[in-house]
């Protein structure tokens, strides 16, 4: 087993159904924060006895009447979207919250404007026992908060007088603006089809939906007895809004309606704002009579204008002007659907905006804005400090259009395409020349101080001696065994959360994409991670010798190995089985190695170093069989580690060529026998395929003479240059 961490981009989703997820309840508060109830674990248990890999893997008009207000507790209800969790223990679900809290805040997604979440799973080992755990959610591009709305319940439209036994029509109950036919009721209220005469002061109740719990007064109503002979105007509401029709009052002679003429009444079907005081007149037993009608107070009405534009994320946006009747309203004003900020709006396309007032003379009224506001993604780009010579290519930083990175379509300035002049740059861009960020030019943060290349001489092949190193005995060293693999995986140093602040260099080892030689990000996923990653080993990580000192890159057992290094003095034993003519090959020879991959099952007991070379196994992790176009699954997995799967030209999964050629020839094989078996595996795997790791793989018959699991002696030493450089190199080493 290995310890990794890996990232992994999905489209957010709803809560997942699956019977193998945990259950996240919804634990709503006032902050919007939600905690899961539980979560469930798993382990496995595998030991590799022999040989091991190491890599990474999978690891949301009114009427000035009173209303009451207050912020949703209930998110979930109206979004779907899943509890807001925090880091825990467990199996990862069967599909990704599209809810996250970061720093103590909630995010959440909207995939309606592309926005996706950023999950980090990591794979931790204790003891026998594994678990997956949550190592750091956050998400991107999304909207911050997740549902700070506040709404509010009005009642709109009650009638001032009625008369007994007349039918009484009964007041709009509006949420936010929205007619409500349900959900609610009234409290105080007469008999709305046959009414008592008396006073009523009607008070309207949610009981459902977003205004639940809230309430809100409509105002009092007197009902009248009939009585003979007396004319009466009832009906006419007490409030209305500009512009809005207003259902004229009726007038009565005892119970019988009458026609009449109505004094200091607006225009029912087109009203302006002012306080009107309504009297009608009509003949009642063949008298010309007047009534009152009441006073009806008609209020401006709120108005939005126009959102239309095209704007990139981050910009600020001025929002569309509002007016209560002909004076601009610039406070007091509530936002629906709706960018987070003005400010610095969030990608995304914003259709049906609101606007709504929160006092005034339009208090209470909601009003559409016309148009829709697109917000494309900004262009990002990330940290391109590094230092090189003249002969390498600089390695690019990460360049994102909102939350999707791009690999193609950009141009440099200057052109870290090629090799730069000696000197330093320190305003590097990124300009999008396609898709959605089309023109949009980035800064790069950092510097890029190009020097003269070092002079070397190095070397490939062979056997080589290693007379320049003192050998490491019993009395300086301590007792360990090397294995070997080369899965395909990006290394578990390559990510800067592993390498700790005390190496040299304090930087991630270098990652490759497939063809092995172009390197990519720090940042990149490992193509063990999922099947986007597009991080893999570097052939040039590959051992080499160089001045006759053969060097490589391992793997140990603790994270606070990441960049050490260490001299190997082999003792001419074995750790389990070799033939006897190998392990006299390499008996004496020491190397020096730096470690490049933390391995859960590379065994610290023993203190055993996991060396990387081409034709090493494949182990858990495969990928390599992928990188070479020998499979088209990107990962195959093999938690057996006794397993004897023969992969073909790779060998044996769990010890390689290696292990191949001594079941084909015993282990009473000569030397020369194992070393042809070898040399000949390592061409037909590599000769067409990856030219570049076939010395690599030839040195484990020159060098280690097919040595299988040998013990040695080793020490920390001072890392040396050649490796150093290897480590943080922009650009392919040739061998």
């Amino acid at each position: 087993m290995v310890v990794f961490a890996g990232i992994i981009f999905i489209t957010c989703t709803e809560s997942p159904n699956s019977t193998d997820s945990p259950s996240y309840p919804y634990f709503p508060s006032s902050s919007n924060l939600w905690e899961p109830s539980d979560s469930s674990s798993s382990s496995n248990d595998d030991t590799d006895p022999e040989t091991s890999s190491s890599s990474e893997s999978v690891g949301e008009p009114g009427d000035g009447s009173s209303s009451s207000t207050q912020s949703s507790s209930s998110v979930n209800e109206t979004s779907g979207l899943t509890a807001c969790v925090e880091p825990m223990y467990g199996v990862p679900p069967n599909g990704i919250n599209s809810c996250v809290k970061k720093d103590g805040k909630c995010y959440i997604c909207n995939p309606d404007r592309g926005e996706q979440c950023l999950q980090e799973w990591v794979w931790q080992v204790n003891d026998a026992s594994s678990e997956w755990w949550y190592a750091e959610i956050s998400c991107e591009e999304a909207s911050e908060g997740g549902g700070g709305e506040t709404y509010e319940l009005t009642c709109e439209g009650l009638a001032a007088t009625g008369i007994a036994g007349t039918a009484i029509t009964q007041p709009a109950v509006k949420c936010n603006g929205v007619t409500l036919s349900s959900g609610f009721n009234f409290s105080g209220a007469p008999a709305w089809a046959s009414p008592t005469a008396n006073t009523y002061n009607v008070t309207a109740n949610a009981t459902a939906g977003n205004c639940n719990g809230k309430n809100a007064s409509c105002g009092s109503i007197i009902v009248s007895s009939v009585t003979t002979n007396t004319l009466t105007c009832t009906g006419m509401p007490t409030t209305g809004v500009a512009g809005t029709a207003i259902t004229q009052p009726t007038v009565r002679c005892g119970s019988s309606t009458v026609s009449a003429t109505f004094s200091g009444a607006p225009s029912w079907t087109n009203p302006t704002a002012n306080t009107y005081t309504v009297t009608a007149t009509a003949t009642c037993n063949g008298t010309s009579t007047n009534a009152s009608c009441g006073t009806l107070t008609v209020s401006p009405k709120l108005t939005c204008g126009s959102v239309t534009q095209t704007v990139t994320a981050g910009t600020n946006v001025t929002p569309p002007t509002v007016q209560c009747g002909t004076s601009a309203l610039t406070s007091g004003i509530t936002w629906i659907n709706a960018p987070t900020a003005w400010s610095s709006v969030n990608q995304g396309t914003y259709n049906n905006i609101q606007a709504r007032a929160g006092s005034g003379s339009c208090n209470g009224q909601t009003a559409n804005c016309s148009g829709t506001l697109t917000v494309n993604p900004k262009l990002t780009c990330g940290n391109v400090a590094q230092t090189i010579t003249t002969t390498e290519t600089p390695t690019k930083p990460t360049v994102s259009c909102g939350s999707t990175n791009l690999t193609t379509g950009i141009t440099w300035s200057p052109n870290i395409n090629n090799v730069l002049a000696a000197g330093t740059y320190s305003s590097v861009t990124a300009t999008a020349t396609s898709g959605s960020c089309n023109g949009q030019t980035a800064n790069c943060s950092g510097t890029i101080t190009v020097n003269a290349p070092p002079s070397s001489s190095s070397s490939s092949g062979g056997g080589g001696s290693s007379n320049s190193l003192t050998p490491v005995t019993s009395a300086d060293g301590q007792p360990g065994w090397a294995s070997r693999y080369w899965d395909a995986c990006k290394p578990s140093c390559g990510w800067s959360g592993n390498v700790p602040s005390s190496a040299n260099p304090n930087s991630p080892i270098r990652s490759c994409n497939r063809d092995g030689k172009t390197r990519v990000g720090n940042d990149a996923a490992s193509i063990c991670a999922n099947s986007s990653g597009t991080a893999y080993t570097c052939y040039s990580q590959a051992p080499f010798i160089s001045d006759g000192i053969l060097y490589a890159f391992a793997a140990t057992p603790t994270n606070g190995d990441c960049g050490k290094c260490f001299q190997l003095t082999f003792r001419g034993t074995s750790q389990h089985m070799s033939p006897a003519s190998t392990l006299s090959h390499i008996n004496g020879k020491s190397m020096i190695i730096k470690v490049s991959n933390i391995g859960g099952d590379v065994d610290p007991s023993t203190r055993q170093f996991d060396i990387m070379i081409p034709g090493g196994g494949t182990g858990w992790f495969d990928s390599f069989s992928y990188q070479l176009g020998l499979t088209t699954t990107t990962v195959t997995t093999d938690g057996n580690s006794s397993s004897t799967n023969d992969q073909g030209v790779l060998g044996i999964r769990y010890g390689g060529l290696t292990t191949k050629c001594i079941n084909q020839h015993g282990q009473g094989a000569s030397l020369a026998t194992l070393q042809s078996c070898l040399n000949t595996a390592c061409d037909n795997a590599f000769g067409s395929r990856a030219p570049e790791l076939v010395s690599g793989c030839k040195l484990y018959a020159s060098w280690f003479g097919v040595a299988n699991n040998p013990q040695f002696y080793f020490k920390q030493v001072t890392c040396p240059a050649v490796l150093n450089n290897e480590w943080t190199a922009s650009s392919h080493t040739s061998r």
